[in-house]
């Protein structure tokens, strides 16, 4: 495989937090500028360190959770302008009530409502005015990264779906395409072909892409090897499909992968620590989950009562970590006996056999609120690959290729699959999941599950994703 660089973070999300917190940080200053003068500035920010120490990440978390550091949107609407507002106003609400608590008694003498007022009007103008001119950039192709791709005209099938992906990404542009052996006129590449792979160097030294993607079979790299090694030399970002899918689309492409990438890419799995650090957020947050939610569980067992017939959990059999059966618990969202005359089938987002108190529970995913009684029992965990039936797994097994390696780590309540695409209600789409899942396998990390956490919640806060 060639150069595979891991960014947790993208360069631009990053280059956000650390503008929101110039942004804050300079809010604060004219905020107590204003409010005191300039004789009273250096003592009062002297006094009150300790209050701008708690808020600050208290503001980035609250515009994380809002969606404000994804790059790859257009934040000049004015929907956009509310969802600001309405960030800045909780996290300013939120701010009173975590200084109330760690400075109880005392709170108003570190940032009085004044300040604070001051300064959330300023953080929303500041922030607003940075996500204005960061859309107006990217519009004006600031950002957009030109591709070349090196494929083979003997292998269209698993060249098409990597150009289709680049072709919807708008932070790519897919410049063209240089064949290995010339270009092949009975195939219908979607993109214009620049040249063949002889003339390698010139097209690269004419087109002056940002990326070039060799696209091809391990065996096949032999011919490039020279003009690719000259091409690094000049500074050309050369990646390989499987590296360029995981750093850009954040998944790896099933159609390139084999036996001896999954052999690389296992040796290289986080250590033992790692996964007692999972599980020690696992049993932490599912213990607090399920005593914070208790009074909602009661409400809503005697809602599932009051509508239906029936069981209030919805217990079914899935298949867990190494291929060992589990019971998974759900609050029951479907009729009585919903599979009776049909037997299993892939779930749908309109499914009529959904009950009116069901659909509000899928809704907010609270139908899944007892799965923490899995992740405490050691069945799941908060993070990971969702759990297929044994009746499914048996299918996807024998029509997709590797599926089977989504059991080499618990099954999840959330995840990467279920975070960045929608529900997998074919093969096609399970496809599409499990290259999620396997970004996700070769990437696990605290902060990884972090992450899918914090943005779970955004969509829960959203009512969106089921």
């Amino acid at each position: 495989m060639l150069r595979s660089t891991k960014r947790p973070i993208s360069l631009q999300a990053f280059c956000l937090v650390l503008i929101d917190l110039l942004i804050f940080l300079l809010s604060f200053g004219l905020a107590a500028l204003i409010r005191f003068g300039f004789r009273g500035l250096p003592r009062y920010i002297c006094e009150r360190w300790p209050a701008l120490i708690l808020v600050l990440p208290l503001f980035v978390l609250t515009l994380y959770v809002a969606d404000l550091y994804q790059t790859k949107k257009d934040y000049r609407g004015g929907r956009e302008a509310l969802r600001i507002g309405i960030a800045t106003l909780s996290a300013i609400l939120s701010s009173v009530f975590i200084l109330y608590l760690a400075f109880y008694g005392r709170w108003q003498t570190f940032l009085g409502r004044g300040i604070l007022s001051l300064f959330g009007l300023f953080v929303f103008t500041g922030v607003l005015l940075s996500r204005w001119y960061y859309s107006q950039q990217r519009s004006r192709g600031a950002f957009t990264k030109r591709v070349i791709l090196v494929v083979d005209p003997v292998e269209p099938d698993r060249i098409l779906p990597l150009i289709r992906q680049i072709k919807t990404d708008v932070d790519l542009e897919l410049v063209g395409l240089v064949s290995l052996e010339g270009p092949n006129p009975a195939i219908e590449w979607e993109a214009s072909v620049l040249g063949e792979a002889s003339e390698l160097c010139r097209i690269v030294e004419q087109e002056k892409p940002d990326v070039l993607v060799v696209a091809l079979s391990s065996d096949r790299f032999g011919p490039l090897i020279r003009n690719l090694v000259n091409l690094s030399h000049k500074g050309i970002e050369i990646r390989d499909a499987i590296g360029f899918s995981e750093e850009y689309f954040k998944r790896i492409p099933i159609q390139f992968i084999d036996d001896l990438w999954f052999l690389i890419s296992y040796i290289n799995l986080p250590r033992i620590h790692v996964h007692r650090i999972k599980r020690l957020m696992d049993v932490l947050i599912s213990i607090l989950g399920l005593l914070l939610t208790l009074p909602l569980s009661l409400v809503i067992a005697i809602a599932i009562k009051l509508e239906s017939r029936g069981s209030i959990f919805f217990l079914q059999e899935r298949i867990g970590k190494d291929g060992h059966p589990f019971r998974l618990i759900k609050f029951r969202s479907m009729i009585q006996g919903a599979e009776e005359a049909t037997g299993p089938v892939w779930a749908t987002m309109d499914d009529p056999r959904v009950t009116r108190v069901g659909r509000f529970l899928r809704r907010w995913r609270l139908d899944e609120i007892p799965q923490l009684w899995n992740v405490l029992r050691g069945e799941m965990s908060l993070v990971g690959p969702r759990p297929e039936r044994r009746e499914f797994l048996e299918e996807l097994k024998t029509k997709v290729p590797y599926f089977m390696e989504r059991l080499s780590v618990k099954p999840g309540i959330t995840g990467w699959a279920q975070i960045e695409s929608s529900y997998a209600s074919s093969v096609e789409e399970s496809q599409i999941k499990l290259e999620f899942d396997l970004y996700y396998i070769k990437n696990i990390s605290f902060l990884l599950d972090l992450s899918i956490l914090f943005r779970t919640l955004r969509v829960v806060l959203a009512a969106r994703g089921r």
